[in-house]
């Protein structure tokens, strides 16, 4: 199969989701980077002729998004009590932010496991690599080290994506 625009959707999505930490216009980089990279997941998946592919991306993403919107709707109110003293909202947070920690990691799992599947198709085993470290930045997000090691990771995986080769297996001859 040949390549086209998932490599140019998937390194440019990826530069803009790095250029995210910038201030100010760094907000609007990364939802236009996090949408390009989930076109180029799309594009990939239906070239391969693997659904697994985009699949596991959505299913990464609405785990991320669950955890976002449930841990919020836990730490928020929790955080309130406690600047306001109306009685213990410790629980509350340990609650939000143990959801938000187990939902990334779940997330990060889907997300390496479509990683590993592009990494067989394309023979950038970057892509791989790039998979295993988002998994590592999730668990250790705890520690807060995670940060720079998913940071690391859309490095890794804006290079994946540019090195793509011409040509790539289809899901029926990587059989």
């Amino acid at each position: 199969m040949k390549s086209g625009n998932e490599k140019i959707l998937g390194g440019l999505g990826c530069l803009f989701v790095i250029l995210s930490a910038i201030p100010g216009i760094g907000w609007i980089l990364g939802i236009a980077g996090f949408t390009l990279v989930i076109l180029a997941f799309n594009e990939i998946s239906k070239k391969t002729n693997n659904p697994a592919i985009f699949q596991d991306i959505l299913i990464s993403l609405i785990l991320a998004m669950a955890g976002l919107l449930l841990g919020i709707l836990f730490v928020v109110p929790s955080f309130i009590s406690i600047i306001f003293g109306h009685g213990s909202g410790f629980i509350g947070l340990l609650l939000g932010f143990g959801i938000m920690y187990a939902l990334a990691i779940l997330s990060y799992s889907k997300f390496r496991k479509a990683l590993k599947i592009i990494a067989n198709l394309t023979g950038v085993s970057l892509f791989e690599t790039a998979g295993t470290m988002f998994f590592i930045g999730a668990i250790t997000l705890i520690i807060f080290i995670g940060n720079i090691i998913l940071y690391v990771a859309w490095i890794l995986l804006t290079i994946a994506f540019f090195s793509i080769p011409d040509e790539y297996k289809t899901h029926e001859s990587s059989s």
